[in-house]
Parts: structure tokens; C-alpha cells; sequence
């Protein structure tokens, strides 16, 4: 029944996923009714933020490919540069919609998509993870729309010839490193796909916790807040620790539904269970409404149900700074208003 409910909030959540990624890609495939000066905006602020959140990772001491232990030992002890990764992470997602419209609309790369591209696959490479840039360019790649063929291969031509480079480069590079051959290496490479996304079937079989408070265990920050801190270390690293024999801060994304499976009696994964599926349908209520930031809300609402469904600790991030970001706004809006108010009462005065 565990396994059963968990199937049926991700086939939930693949089908919003699946709505909202078609209303995105009829907005941003419509090139007639685009506003390519905002998108351009969109795009010069994104880089901004994206090259200004990657600054305190240069101060934070070894990390990525510089680390000697995992490569993401450095958001060990700090909840800032946790923060700041996920909002890093969330700023690119958004631009990808941004750059396909764009593209959408020019039909060539300009010398703003370049360099933003550039910099997130080489932050991407210093952060010991290739795919994220790579990934970058296919998602984007999803979202382009063009009438003949002929178009795609001119403008992907390029960065999928950069991609197959940096690809093989790794192959042979690291293959070297580790004293495999390069099959040997690609096989390793792809496998590690899998490595990587095996908490659910890792938590079918781990039973010991069954008693462990779901609601704990989940929402940490929380439960540590109110003095009742979680039994155990994040699902995901728990699981490899109890599997592989692990040791530091490596494991599987904790998602919610590895949570639900792992943890809690009958009446909290119950639920638990109503709660991850009214989350999805909030999530896609709050992105399918119109307005002229639909590209940025539909991406984000894309991007929470992905995080949602891969990494529920994550979620609970991402949230807490989406939360900051509206208390922001409201701020912003009020002292505006009070600034309009002050000045017309001053020139009535």
C-alpha cells in the first residue's frame, strides 16, 4: 500500500507536470505575441543574480571538483550557501525558458545567451557536475520551435558539438584518472544515473524506521525549531549509509514519496499523502494563471513539482525562499506606495 500510494502521487505529479510544460511551450513558441525587450530584461537580470549567487562559493574553501571528500561537503555547515545553491539553481531554470523565447524570436544566439551559457556550464564543470550545463542546452532545446529542421541543426549545431567535446574529454580524462577504459567509463557515467535516484527503491526495503515520525523526519528545519529534532540524518544519505557503508555527505535526494515509504504508522502516511497531492495542485493552480510573468510562473511551477517529486528537503528550501522573495515584494509595494502618497501630499502641500 506504501509503494502504491507513492505511485499514484508521482503519476499525479507527472500529469500537472505534464500540463504546465505544454501551456509553457505553446507561451514561449509563440513568437508573435512575445515581448522580446522584457525577455532580454529577464535575461540581463538572471545573469546577474546567477553570477552574483556563484561569488560566495569562491570563498566558501574547496568545493566541486577542488573538494577531497564529496563534492558537496561545503553546504555541509552552511545554510547560506544551501540557500544560495537553490536559488542559483531555480534562477537558471528560469532562464531557460527565457533563452528558448528568445531564440524563439531571433533565431540566433546573441552575445547575452552566450555568455550566460558559458558561465553556467563552466560554474556547472568547477562545481563537479557536468550534467547540469549540458542539461541546460536540452531543456532549452525542448522548448524551440522552429518551421524546418534546417533551422535546428544551424542553431544547435554548436553547443551539441561543444556538449559531444566536453563528453568524451570527461571519458578519457577521468577514465585516465581512475584507470578505466573508456566503455568501462561510459558505463560507470550512465549508471551513476541511476545511483543517484535510488532512495525510493532503497526505502522499499529498509524497515527499521517504520515507527520513525514521517513529519520528523521530513520537515527537520522545523521539528529542530520546536526542540524535537529528526531520529536519524536526511533520508538520502541514511539510506547509503545502511546500504553502501557510506560516510560523509553523500546519498539519494530524500523525496517525499522515499519519505513516505520509509517512515511513519498509517494515519501519517495517510496524511502525508494528501499533503504532497494538495501541494501538486496548488503548485499547478498558482502557474497556470495568466498574467505577464506566465513564462517565469510556469517554469517555477514546473520546476516545484520536479523538486517536489526528486527532493522533498529540497522543496521545503525552495519554498522558504520563494516565502522571503513575496515578503520582499509586499515591502517593496508598500514603500512605493507610501512614497507616492508622501509626494502627492507634499505637492498638494
Amino acid at each position: 500500500m506504501d509503494v502504491l500510494s507513492a505511485l499514484a502521487i508521482e503519476c499525479l505529479i507527472l500529469i500537472l507536470y505534464h500540463a504546465l510544460f505544454s501551456s509553457l511551450l505553446a507561451i514561449v513558441s509563440d513568437s508573435e505575441l512575445l515581448d522580446l525587450s522584457r525577455l532580454m530584461r529577464w535575461l540581463k537580470i538572471g545573469t546577474i543574480a546567477v553570477v552574483a549567487m556563484a561569488l560566495p562559493l569562491f570563498f566558501a574553501g574547496p568545493f566541486g571538483i577542488f573538494s577531497t571528500g564529496s563534492r558537496n561537503d561545503y553546504l555541509a555547515d552552511s545554510r547560506v550557501l544551501i540557500y544560495v545553491t537553490y536559488a542559483s539553481v531555480m534562477t537558471q531554470a528560469a532562464m531557460v525558458p527565457v533563452i528558448a523565447a528568445i531564440l524563439n524570436c531571433e533565431k540566433q544566439w546573441n552575445k547575452l545567451i552566450i555568455f550566460y551559457l558559458a558561465f553556467v556550464l563552466i560554474l556547472s564543470v568547477l562545481g563537479g557536475s557536468k550534467g547540469g550545463g549540458v542539461l541546460s542546452i536540452f531543456a532549452i532545446l525542448s522548448l524551440v520551435k522552429f518551421p524546418r529542421t534546417i533551422d535546428y541543426v544551424r542553431l544547435f549545431r554548436l553547443p551539441i558539438i561543444s556538449v559531444a567535446i566536453v563528453f568524451v574529454s570527461t571519458v578519457y580524462t577521468v577514465g585516465k584518472f581512475l584507470a578505466l577504459d573508456p566503455l568501462q567509463m561510459i558505463w560507470l557515467m550512465f549508471a551513476r544515473i541511476f545511483m543517484t535516484n535510488d532512495a525510493r527503491a532503497l526505502a522499499i526495503d529498509f524497515s527499521d524506521s517504520r515507527n520513525t515520525s514521517l513529519f520528523k523526519e521530513s520537515f527537520r528545519s522545523l521539528a529542530n525549531s520546536l526542540g524535537s529534532p529528526p531520529v536519524h540524518p536526511a533520508l538520502g544519505q541514511y539510506l547509503y549509509t545502511e546500504a553502501f557503508q557510506s560516510s560523509g555527505f553523500v546519498g539519494a535526494n530524500s523525496s517525499g514519496t522515499a519519505l513516505l515509504v520509509a517512515y511513519g504508522g498509517p494515519s501519517e502516511k495517510a496524511l502525508f499523502s494528501i499533503m504532497l497531492c494538495a501541494i501538486a495542485v496548488l503548485i499547478y493552480i498558482v502557474a497556470r494563471k495568466r498574467g505577464r510573468d506566465s513564462i517565469i510562473r510556469l517554469t517555477l511551477g514546473i520546476n516545484f513539482l520536479w523538486i517536489l517529486s526528486q527532493d522533498f528537503l529540497g522543496f521545503q528550501l525552495v519554498a522558504n525562499l520563494l516565502i522571503l522573495a513575496a515578503f520582499l515584494a509586499i515591502l517593496g509595494l508598500i514603500a512605493r506606495r507610501l512614497l507616492v502618497v508622501a509626494s502627492h501630499s507634499s505637492a498638494t502641500s
